[in-house]
């Protein structure tokens, strides 16, 4: 009997030690991992400091010289910032290191380096980005809704994107790709009739700046969740799934290309075409069907389009710094892709015809003004543990602070965070 009352006493307590030792290690980790996802955020808002003062040296040291930028060109120093800001945020051993490549002795810093923290950061600007805000709300503006769309229907305008506009969306509705953009513009102008557009983004031969006509009816309403227009600015981008013809894909495929940053934009200093100092590789293939000749032959351009997006990647290098800094640029490289292409990057196969782009028409849509960046975007992703944080923040250079550092410094009123998400 004592012996069964033994074993019994031992089975419970096995059992008790068990649960206790799970439950334990289920805290234990539940606080490494709390513990590693605060670190991992606050890393993350810690670069996007140091992202903020890149940017107000940028303002003070670059920007506000004429004179250098005159002479080095249009560098941003934050697009350098993916090659020595996880140096300085990661470990103390890796700022040593790069110090020393610049001939620093930096053994005495202390307190650098966020500890067992992984650092990336993207940094982008909006400034070479469609900005949809131009086309929304109560705007009188007609010819810049119709620049608007026409730069839509020309990112669009690539056949590797037929299959987008093929298929059917959740309410089993087609949309072609002038639908879908002026979709995009009426779903926020303040009107109710539908933006005609222009003859690039129609095709037809109608009245270049001619006004909207005939109403809008997309049947927002008829659906299984039904809904409104907005008729207002969009206030982020991700808004733009509500308009007919976008979904998912659609995002995935052009949502790096807009914008609705700055939401007030000035239309006489050209906030509203796309700044050449913004614009990136991807949207090169966007200018070439912009400036190309309206009997442009199809299969040519799209040759000429990818060729010119190799171009301009090859053109950008590591840094990322802008592929032209003027439309003459583009259209002399439009030209002969290939030769340009052969000095950039010898061997590289290339068979396509060159052809002259309209630059009086790209300068409709491109800013080729040396206006210093207005709109920064960063993402920051940290990892410490089995933990990631992401954020992205988009800082505009002219909006009011109204939590400046130095309150007796005017120039610090200008600048601030204008969107900032945790993921």
């Amino acid at each position: 009997m004592a012996l069964i009352i033994t074993l019994l006493a031992l089975a419970i307590l096995t059992t008790l030690l068990t649960e206790f030792s799970v439950q334990t290690n289920v805290d234990y980790q539940t606080a490494l991992n709390a513990r590693d996802e605060l670190r991992a955020e606050l890393a993350a808002r810690s670069v996007l400091d140091i992202g903020r003062l890149i940017i107000y040296l940028q303002k003070k040291l670059l920007d506000g010289n004429r004179q250098i930028r005159q002479m080095l060109g249009p560098v941003n120093l934050m697009d350098f910032a993916p090659m020595f800001l996880p140096a300085i945020a990661e470990s103390t051993n890796e700022f040593k290191d790069l110090a020393a490549g610049f001939g620093i002795d930096a053994s005495a810093i202390k307190g650098i380096g966020l500890g067992p923290v992984r650092i990336e950061i993207e940094p982008d600007s909006d400034d070479g980005r469609i900005n949809l805000s131009c086309a929304g709300g109560r705007t009188n503006q007609v010819a810049t809704q119709n620049a608007i769309l026409d730069t839509l229907v020309g990112v669009m305008a690539d056949p590797r994107y037929d299959r987008l506009f093929e298929l059917a969306d959740a309410n089993g509705q087609f949309s072609d790709r002038l639908t879908t953009a002026r979709a995009i513009i009426d779903f926020s102008d303040a009107d109710e009739v539908i933006v005609q557009g222009t003859p690039l983004a129609t095709g037809q031969a109608a009245t270049a700046g001619s006004g909207p006509a005939g109403p809008e009816d997309y049947r927002y309403d008829s659906g299984d969740d039904p809904y409104l227009p907005k008729n207002n600015k969009y206030d982020s981008v991700e808004e733009v799934h509500l308009a007919k013809g976008v979904g998912d894909d659609f995002m995935m495929a052009f949502g790096d290309f807009l914008t609705v940053y700055p939401f007030n934009p000035s239309v006489s200093q050209g906030g509203c075409k796309l700044q050449i100092t913004g614009i990136r590789g991807p949207l090169v293939p966007m200018l070439v069907y912009l400036g190309a000749p309206q009997n442009a032959n199809r299969n040519e351009l799209t040759l000429l389009a990818g060729q010119m997006r190799i171009l301009g990647d090859k053109r950008s290098g590591l840094t990322g710094t802008p592929p032209f800094s003027n439309v003459q640029e583009l259209v002399d490289a439009a030209k002969d892709p290939c030769a340009e292409l052969s000095t950039l990057a010898p061997g590289t196969a290339c068979n396509v015809a060159g052809m002259q782009l309209d630059a009086a028409k790209l300068k409709q849509f491109i800013d080729e003004s040396d206006r210093p960046r207005r709109i920064y975007r960063l993402r920051v992703s940290a990892a410490a543990g089995k933990v990631r944080r992401r954020v992205t923040a988009i800082w505009d250079n002219e909006l009011f602070n109204p939590h400046p550092i130095n309150p007796d410094d005017a120039s610090q009123r200008q600048g601030f965070w204008q969107y900032y998400r945790v993921e």
